[in-house]
């Protein structure tokens, strides 16, 4: 291969590899703080501790979180906070923090900030606090987060808050898993999880949800460990949410939620006809080249 077909196939690829590379970190760069896991499952009297966590944050000074859920059925016993890298290594602020907590039925508030003009500002990912529950009733409940960041001010300026996005957590003692979340038409999806009371079996009964509202999928009987499976033969595109749910003890209880999206079938070709068409380009324009050379050579 010579040089100049060699520097136009290279050009090519580069184009195609940083277009590709730039939506990638564009999707990836979304300041998140969220429940972690989002997935909390155990049985009423044991303990399940999840944390507080924000990801792909940029000059951050300080926090605060509120949580809430549903006392009856949760409640909190310790508090972790996580705020002061230098202490806490997977935490986030620097320097000093002065944290401030509040514990109330059914609510967690903590806020806190670095100090200090020579103090630098955050930046990465980090856990605020970890939170462990004690579980006292039987049922399922949401754990509702509500957030505010604020960046480093300049010297002389106030402090702006720093636009994110939040993302619940959730109790229960059915798990839900589907793999996988992204599917084109005709393609199956594998649900399946498991009830933590295993002294039962109960019919799980499993459910899609659109824009329209909630329609059942299937009836499942757990198994002897309390496993369910079921396979889903996609028919319909669209964005879809599935969820378990079991009556226990005469309780209702749900699972978390999982998203779950189905493409149409030509989708799955957008990308294979994109690269197709830059070959075919690439190929016109080396022709063309060549032609034009040799064509600059017979003269």
């Amino acid at each position: 291969m010579s040089k100049a077909k060699a520097r136009y196939l290279a050009t090519i690829l580069l184009l195609t590899f940083a277009i590709a590379q730039a939506k990638t970190s564009i999707a990836t760069q979304e300041t998140i703080v969220k429940v972690y896991p989002y997935q909390n499952v155990t049985t009423p009297g044991q303990q399940f501790t999840t944390s507080i966590v924000v990801e792909n944050v940029q000059n951050l000074f300080a926090v605060e979180v509120k949580l809430y859920w549903n006392q009856s059925i949760i409640q909190l016993t310790n508090t972790s906070v996580m705020l002061g890298v230098e202490s806490y290594p997977s935490g986030v602020l620097h320097g000093q923090v002065y944290p401030n907590e509040t514990i109330e039925s059914g609510k967690y508030v903590l806020w806190g900030t670095s100090i200090g003009e020579e103090t630098p500002s955050f930046n990465g990912s980090g856990t605020i606090a970890k939170l462990t529950f004690n579980v006292t009733g039987l049922g399922n409940c949401q754990l509702t987060l509500q957030t505010k960041l604020y960046d480093k001010p300049a010297a002389g300026s106030a402090s702006q808050p720093i636009q994110h996005s939040t993302e619940n957590g959730y109790y229960s003692p059915i798990y839900l898993s589907c793999t996988p979340i992204e599917a084109t038409v005709g393609e199956n999806i594998n649900i399946s999880g498991y009830i933590a009371l295993t002294n039962e079996k109960p019919t799980v009964l499993i459910e899609y949800g659109n824009a329209t509202g909630w329609y059942p999928l299937a009836n499942i009987t757990a198994d002897n460990n309390g496993n369910y499976t079921y396979l889903w033969t996609t028919e319909k595109e669209g964005n879809y949410q599935i969820k378990a749910a079991a009556t226990i003890s005469s309780v209702i209880v749900e699972s978390a939620v999982q998203n779950v999206s189905v493409n149409p079938k030509s989708e799955i070709w957008q990308f294979t006809y994109i690269a197709i068409a830059i070959i075919i380009i690439a190929a016109i324009i080396l022709i063309a080249f060549y032609a034009k050379k040799r064509k600059a050579k017979s003269r």
